[in-house]
């Protein structure tokens, strides 16, 4: 069988490609993508002020033109959302950045 390089050839890539999936389905979560205990704070944060100017998801959902799902998301602590998300979050509630994120 032809060569691809040192350690390349078709059945070790395809060996690798093959570890890799499994890999990938036993953990299909990076480290890296899970939501932190900052989300969960920040998501508390976000509900506790909206509740508090009696501001509904639907609200801040058709103010940043998104989702409510996807509010509701980041209000149970589920997603990372964007610096470019949390400041809108912050314009939507008139609040500070760091009112949301405290």
């Amino acid at each position: 069988m032809k060569q691809m390089g040192k350690g390349t050839s078709l059945p070790n890539l395809l060996f690798q490609f093959s570890s890799s999936i499994r890999s990938y389905i036993s953990h299909p979560r990076s480290q890296k993508e899970t939501p932190s205990a900052s989300s969960e704070k920040m998501g508390l944060n976000l509900k506790r002020i909206r509740t508090k100017k009696a501001i509904s998801q639907g609200d801040i959902a058709r103010e940043l033109g998104v989702s409510r799902g996807f509010i509701s998301t980041i209000e149970n602590g589920k997603t990372n959302p964007t610096l470019s998300t949390i400041a809108k979050l912050a314009k939507a509630l008139n609040v500070s950045t760091n009112e949301l994120l405290k």
